[in-house]
């Protein structure tokens, strides 16, 4: 299991290395402080930022703060594959979206009692995803989800540099 507490070196211009290797931002511009992952600089896109870790089964658990459409990303496989959990403001509401060939699905959608900080986990494996949020968990069965080997976290299109925030975060992958 790869736990990473983000207690390193302030930098505004990358997320550092873990136990798997370096992060890597596929879109945006990351940055850690004090502990807290954010987002520096948004792109047109929706920004994402992943590490490897080479598994089929997937489960990245984070802490996330703030108010804005943020979340974690699973099977990541490019910028047009990947299963994502993400805060639907100000609905107190989680999506759960599969995008496939560049085709966003809503998959289902979790409450969320919480106003801002929460634990959020999102796990895949094989056709069975699940996304809880706080105490509450759905699970779903899913024959279309991609298979990439990356997790991360993500921040929706639009979204403000300063409306995000993630930490405590934690992956465990297997085959």
């Amino acid at each position: 299991m790869l736990t990473d507490s983000l207690e390193r070196a302030s930098s505004t211009t990358g997320r550092g290395t873990n136990d798997n290797g370096s992060w890597t931002a596929h879109t945006g511009s990351w940055g850690v402080e004090a502990g807290v992952a954010f987002l520096r600089g948004a792109d047109d896109a929706d920004n994402i930022a992943t590490t490897d870790v080479e598994a089929q089964t997937q489960t990245f658990k984070a802490r996330i703060g703030g108010f804005g459409q943020c979340g974690v990303v699973v099977r990541y496989q490019d910028p047009k594959n990947f299963v994502m959990l993400f805060r639907v403001n100000p609905f107190l509401v989680w999506n759960l979206v599969e995008v496939v060939d560049g085709n966003e699905s809503l998959v289902t959608t979790v409450l969320d009692v919480n106003q801002h900080d929460v634990d959020v986990s999102l796990t895949a494996s094989d056709h069975v995803i699940a996304a809880s949020v706080g105490f509450t968990t759905v699970t779903v069965v899913r024959d279309t989800a991609p298979r990439g080997t990356r997790i991360g976290i993500v921040s929706r299109q639009g979204e403000r540099t300063s409306e995000c925030s993630w930490y405590d975060l934690s992956v465990e992958g297997s085959d």
